[in-house]
């Protein structure tokens, strides 16, 4: 049992189609048209409160839709920005080895001021003034991360470039070109991650949606009922997903059953790989991504934490009965992982208080 246990079959033709004429209204207006010119300035969408996760992780979950008609009621669904407090030391010493870099040479010197104070902020969500108070008070936005290419993605980056104009906005190699188009990029995200203490794995994709998943050394344990390690051993850490991977997230009817044609239901509280946007490296998809999975399993003996986002985070420990019936079934993966929501609620909780 892994995280990527039960892959999903791929869309019929006639679903590929249906998405395609339903999102034909976003690529006509690709862009809302702003109804100020101040800098920087972009209409607020529904949003949450900050939740803390974990003693240096926190995340808001807001709403997303095209800019279509009718689409906030009909075609509407959920995104989240995660907020944490980079580590300063790698994760572990194979970090280099191990986290699949897209550039295999040393990285330059950081060109930027980073302190025990910065932050780093992942897939912009701009917030009304009382929220950001409360990101300001937690630290000063250092980074900004931009995951993917999508205007999901981009919409309020310029939102906070504006409000401090000293932020870095980084974002993966491969889609610089794409990202520029819409959000100045000052560096790459595989030059900058090593100096945070970021580790990096690149799926097996192929698409100029091409992601990045990191792992983020976590402050203190969650709600794994577990003690602070003093072992020496590397610390607890957390996987932050894009679109690769998404969780039970708050969506319209219309996003939900298209969803549950590309293998991802919306109401369940566990990991599921997406095939909405992206194609591995090879035909064989779920081989291939089967095999990608068990390769990085013991990299991630010490992840704690699963974050997306596109759905709740989800805190998980290890099962000593799916162990042994792993071993029984001879499968070639290094742990088996059992997932849970964190905390009771925790779905219908991050929905409550949105703004509107």
């Amino acid at each position: 049992m892994s995280f990527f246990s039960k892959l999903p079959k791929r869309a019929p033709l006639f679903a590929t189609a249906l998405l395609g004429a339903g999102l034909g209204g976003i690529a006509i207006s690709y862009k809302p048209i702003p109804t100020k010119k101040e800098p920087g300035w972009v209409k607020i969408l529904s949003h949450g409160s900050l939740v803390q996760v974990s003693g240096n992780v926190w995340q808001v979950t807001g709403e997303i839709f095209p800019w279509v008609p009718f689409s906030k009621y009909l075609f509407y669904w959920d995104r989240n920005m995660t907020v944490f407090r980079p580590s300063f030391a790698p994760l572990s010493s194979s970090s280099s080895s191990s986290s699949s870099p897209l550039s295999s040479s040393s990285p330059p010197p950081l060109p930027f001021k980073i302190d025990q104070d910065s932050i780093i902020l992942h897939n912009p969500v701009a917030m009304e003034e009382e929220e950001m108070k409360k990101l300001e008070s937690i630290g000063t936005p250092a980074v900004l991360i931009i995951p993917k290419v999508s205007y999901f993605h981009t919409r309020d980056a310029m939102f906070y470039k504006a409000r401090y104009p000293n932020l870095v906005v980084v974002c993966p190699s491969e889609i610089i070109d794409f990202v520029n188009s819409d959000v100045p990029v000052d560096h790459l995200a595989e030059d900058v991650f090593p100096h945070l203490g970021i580790k990096w794995y690149a799926p097996p994709l192929k698409t100029r949606h091409t992601e990045l998943v990191l792992e983020i050394a976590l402050e203190e344990p969650s709600s794994c009922n577990e003690s602070p390690k003093t072992d020496g051993l590397p610390p607890s850490s957390a996987l932050l997903f894009c679109e690769f991977m998404v969780s039970k997230m708050r969506a319209s009817p219309l996003v939900s059953w298209i969803a549950s044609l590309y293998g991802v239901d919306t109401n369940l509280p566990y990991p599921q790989r997406s095939t909405l946007f992206d194609s591995v490296a090879s035909k064989g998809t779920d081989q291939t991504m089967q095999e990608w999975t068990e390769a990085n399993s013991s990299n991630w003996e010490n992840v704690k934490v699963l974050l997306f986002t596109h759905g709740c985070p989800l805190v998980y420990k290890r099962n000593s009965v799916l162990e042994k019936e792993k071993e029984k079934e001879k499968e070639r993966i290094a742990s088996a992982l059992v997932m849970e929501p964190r905390g009771e609620g925790e779905g219908e909780e991050r929905g409550k208080g949105r703004r509107r």
